[in-house]
């Protein structure tokens, strides 16, 4: 097969049409969950474990309505008043004492489960009437069985088995805990908007390592039906039972294993293994359900063998565990040959006849008429031969035009018109043509490899045009149907490289997508499957260095999904291991230009690790180390474009750096270095789109130099030639969702300079249209949770506008659609800390409003919350910078509120927490600008808190050392004209 007509490698390096390597123009902060440091419980009853559940009080939840009822449990929405959190409480249906054993018995067990696609147990205790409960993660999503029901063609059920894989490996570390489910169906497993999976209901669950029940209770007499778990006699739902468990007999891990292979079962064959029967359970017990030969033709031959190992009728012929099930059916999805699945030779000779079947074809149906006829009958074959391949030759001939013409298609849309603006729709309607007349040519079996390739590569590209319009969910969807295509296209050829190729890209795709979403564990799982095919790739060829720069691709973009998580550690991690691999390249290629402008990309991305980690000396280090690739590569090749884009990446960063640490002028520096490049490539090539881009981030940076500076006349003429790019961006080609968040923030910033400036009006116009750019952006992707949370920026800019305008109403109406906007967020997933510090924002808004109108309860009840947030932030994450300065000013509000009130000593306790936290920042960041403007209020607020309660001797030196940071400011032109500094040296005069 033609390996070239894959699609285009992926790169480190940032060039092409869609610069990778800005952080985005909005500044999102996205937090980490780190575990706690572990304390040592004391010797002694201490240290065991309650033996009955603890009395609640009820009053800390407040029940909702019934989300779900089963056989021995009904599960409510509530609410944890002490957290402000949503959660699900259970509760069991039964008043037994048996029943109340087993529910107690599900609530310690799930507990004990750690694992992200397991439900996870946050509380459980008593009412004070004595009935048990326990309170969940609040889980949504849609059950499995009814995901598939929506999913009429194999090909689009296929695409649900990343799901049922998730599910497995959730059992699979249960089973490592020596715990089995006995309940496990597509109805307990819930699928989430943003690809979650979740196995629910551990009713039924045991614990093989002490647990002494079984699967009989005394609660009542009726068996279980086909689709539901009931208590009493054998327990479990019957078209999913394993043959001994439906005998009553005892079972291990091998019967989770059936379920799952059951479960797999109804994926492959749009229905359970034994719809429709009257008695499931005696069908069960009888023998095997009907073959999927009858059900559903064209499934892969290994997946059924999967399948039925799992479901075998003896367990000793089953999977022993769930993870070795997961590990086949891994295998399955990366194109290798399962462990299940017995290859004939013949099989394994199939492979080598469809990649030469036409010449087989002729000599195998010449040799059988030649024996069979005999010699007399020679030449009227050869003639009717003749005529047969005549009219073969003809069909082939229409089948290959058409296939190169969908070949030639989808490469115009991807490599002509990519870079040309405006052209959204165009690549659009040529990349359906092309997929159209694949679809024709697979309904008359004229897809040969080629072909397939075509095809994957084809829903690669539609994939990335859906990405483009920030049709995240679409290009998800493209890329698993790429992923399906190519995996069996690279088990019927499994030396192509071209397809292993193309599926590492599709992996690929859907781990970047998922890491645009915010789903940072699904883009992990993602990447590390096109790892997996990768490095099979290079384990095939060392010698190519293609494939070996492909790993590179990869590492690196795990450190990407590391850094966003705010996992730094795991971004270093992986971002070595890019640097390892570079380097040897460099080694034994010198001369190969591409490897060193990857190691420019990766250094800068270190840069980064370092940067968030507040180590900006080892920050400056990585970010010059780039800087000195990228200036020999543009000095050998002034005209290559990308060397010259690479250079002024690392100029603007080194211009980050210097801003960081209030080095103004020489962020100025290098922010108009970078410039200077930008404009010489935007004058090279008028009519590509990322050059104009870059140059919109260039006057952005400029422009914040100018605010910071105090010159805001000329920080305005920055941001309107930004605004001017995007502008033309966004109405060249408006599906580009990213070019429209551009143009937000570039309404933004101009909204900040009239702010700054003191025009309440322009301020308004201009946060006004970067909130209707943002809300159009939201609309369009409804599930996407970063599209949602830049509606904040703007409401909060707007409350902010109305406050300073005396507008009181106005402001507590942003601010509360703000806080609005931040709940149900947070709601998606309490785990997020960027959503967390929204959460916190808003209610720090509203507190102000509150003070401001002399409600000093709300205030204060306000700016507790945001505390409470702000508090548990650190708690997660002391290293945390940001999580501190937040809480520094949390606690700083609070203190202002006590001040209103007249609770001096109150205000005064908090004022000194808060400036503890602002000196110690400070200190170890004395060149951070930030750091050192948060001090100078920290300094200002505690003299004042001090004076107050009569002890101004003490508050003298905060005045002083308070003057002395302005002081400074204004010697190195950092003081700008702010009128906040301004006021408050004033006060510190006074």
């Amino acid at each position: 097969m033609d390996g070239s007509k894959s699609v285009a490698d992926d790169s480190l390096a940032a060039g092409g049409t869609q610069p990778a390597d800005h952080d985005d123009l909005r500044v999102r902060s996205v937090g980490s969950v780190l575990p706690c440091a572990p304390t040592t419980a004391p010797s002694g009853s201490a240290s065991r474990d309650y033996e009955a559940l603890i009395a609640v009080d009820a009053d800390y939840y407040v029940i909702g309505d019934e989300l779900a009822r089963g056989g021995m449990g009904s599960i409510w929405r509530a609410r944890d008043r002490r957290l402000g959190r949503p959660v699900a409480i259970k509760v069991p249906i039964q008043g037994s004492g048996a029943a109340r054993a087993r529910f107690e018995r599900e609530a310690r067990i799930t507990a004990r489960l750690q694992h992200p696609s397991i439900v996870n147990v946050l509380e459980a205790g008593t009412w004070p009437t004595g009935e048990p409960f326990y309170a969940m993660k609040l889980v949504t999503g849609e059950r499995l069985d009814r995901v598939i029901e929506g999913r009429g063609s194999i090909a689009d059920r296929l695409g649900l088995l990343p799901h049922v894989i998730a599910a497995i490996d959730a059992l699979a570390y249960a089973h490592s805990m020596r715990v089995i489910h006995r309940d496990l169906k597509p109805a307990n497993v819930l699928v989430g908007a943003f690809g979650e999976t979740v196995v629910i209901d551990w009713g039924l669950a045991k614990d093989l390592a002490g647990d002494g029940d079984d699967l009989r209770d005394p609660a009542g007499p009726n068996p279980p039906v086909s689709g539901a778990t009931e208590a009493g006699a054998v327990m479990g739902t019957a078209a999913y039972m394993p043959p001994e468990q439906a005998r009553g007999e005892a079972v291990d891990e091998r019967a989770d294993v059936y379920s799952l292979g059951a479960m797999l079962y109804h994926l492959l064959a749009g229905a359970p293994p034994y719809a429709g029967k009257s008695d499931v359970m005696a069908a069960v017990v009888s023998g095997p359900p009907q073959g999927l030969d009858g059900r559903t033709p064209d499934i892969p031959a290994d997946l059924v063998t999967i399948m039925q190992k799992a479901m075998a009728r003896d367990s000793t012929d089953r999977y022993r565990t769930a993870g070795e099930l997961a590990d086949d059916l891994k295998k399955f999805q990366t194109g290798q040959l399962v462990g299940a699945h017995q290859y004939t030779s013949w099989q394994l000779l199939r492979r080598w006849l469809r990649r030469h079947r036409t010449p087989v074809a002729i000599a195998a149906i010449a040799t059988v008429l030649l024996v069979s006829l005999g010699i007399v009958s020679v030449r009227r074959i050869l003639v009717e031969q003749t005529r047969t391949e005549h009219q073969r030759a003809k069909t082939q001939r229409s089948i290959a035009n058409a296939a190169l013409a969908a070949e030639e298609m989808a490469y115009l849309a991807d490599h002509k018109l990519r870079p040309v603006p405006g052209t959204s729709a165009l690549r659009e309607l040529l990349l359906a043509r092309a997929n159209a007349l694949l679809s024709e040519l697979r309904q008359v079996g004229g897809l040969d490899d080629s072909a397939l390739l075509t095809e994957g590569a084809t829903k690669i590209r539609q994939g990335d045009l859906a990405n483009e319009a920030g049709l995240r969910s679409e290009a998800t969807a493209r890329y698993l149907e790429a992923s399906l295509a190519l995996r069996m296209l690279s088990r019927n050829a499994s030396d192509d490289t071209g397809a292993l190729h193309d599926l590492s890209v599709a992996l690929q795709r859907l781990g970047e997508v998922a890491m645009a979403s915010d789903d940072f564990s699904a883009a992990r799982d993602w990447l590390e499957q096109a790892l997996e095919v990768r490095k099979r790739l290079s384990a095939r060829d060392p010698a190519d260095p293609k494939w070996r720069r492909l790993l590179a691709v990869t590492y690196g973009t795990l450190g990407d999904v590391a850094l966003h998580a705010r996992d730094l550690s795991g971004a270093r991690a992986w971002l070595e291991q890019a640097l390892d691999v570079l380097r040897a390249l460099r080694a034994t290629e010198p001369a190969i230009h591409i490897w060193q402008r990857d190691l420019s990309v990766t250094y800068n991305k270190l840069g980064k690790v370092a940067m968030q980690s507040n180590d900006l000396a080892a920050a400056r280090a990585w970010f010059e180390q780039a800087l000195d690739v990228d200036l020999p590569g543009t000095a050998l090749d002034a005209l290559h474009s990308d060397w010259t884009r690479d250079l002024s990446v690392s100029y603007e960063l080194l211009g980050d750096i210097d801003r960081t640490t209030g080095d103004l002028t020489a962020a100025r520096a290098n922010f108009e270095r970078s410039l200077n490049l930008r404009e010489l490539l935007a004058a090279r090539e008028p009519g590509h789109v990322g050059w104009q881009r870059d140059l919109g981030v260039s006057y952005q940076r400029l422009g914040e130099i100018a605010m910071l500076s105090g010159d805001l006349s000329v920080a305005r003429v920055w941001f309107e030639r930004g605004l001017a790019v995007s502008v033309k961006l966004a109405a060249n080609d408006p599906l580009r969702s990213d070019w429209q968040s551009d143009l937000a923030m570039a309404y933004s910033w101009l909204g900040q300079v009239a702010l700054s400036a003191g025009d309440l009006p322009a301020a308004r116009h201009w946060f006004q249209k970067d909130e209707e750019v943002a809300a159009s952006l939201a609309a369009r992707d409804p599930r996407n949770a970063s599209r949602q949370e830049d509606l904040l920026a703007p409401r909060l800019a707007l409350g902010e506008i109305a406050m300073r305008a005396g507008d009181v109403a106005a402001a507590r109406t942003s601010f509360t659609s703000a806080l609005e906007v931040s709940a149900a967020m947070t709601a998606r997933d309490p785990t997020n800390g960027g959503w967390q510090r929204n959460l916190m924002v808003a209610h720090q808004r509203l507190g102000d409003v509150a003070l401001a109108g002399g409600e000093f309860a709300e205030a204060r009840a306000r700016h507790q919350d945001a505390l409470a947030i702000a508090e548990r932030l650190v708690d997660t994450d002391p290293a945390n910078a940001v999580w501190r300065r937040d809480l520094g000013w949390a606690w700083s509000s609070v203190g202002d509120v006590a001040s209103k009130e007249r609770r001096f000593a109150d205000a005064l306790t908090s004022l000194e927490r808060s400036f503890a936290i602002f000196e110690g920042l400070a200190a170890r960041e004395p060149e951070n600008t930030d750091a050192q403007y948060d001090l100078v209020f920290g300094h200002a607020k505690l003299a004042g808190a001090l004076t107050r309660v009569a002890r101004g001797a003490a508050s003298r030196p905060h005045r002083a050392a308070a003057l002395a940071i302005l002081a400074r400011f204004r010697r190195d032109g950092l003081y700008g004209g702010d009128p906040d500094l301004e006021k408050l040296e004033a006060t510190l005069r006074d």
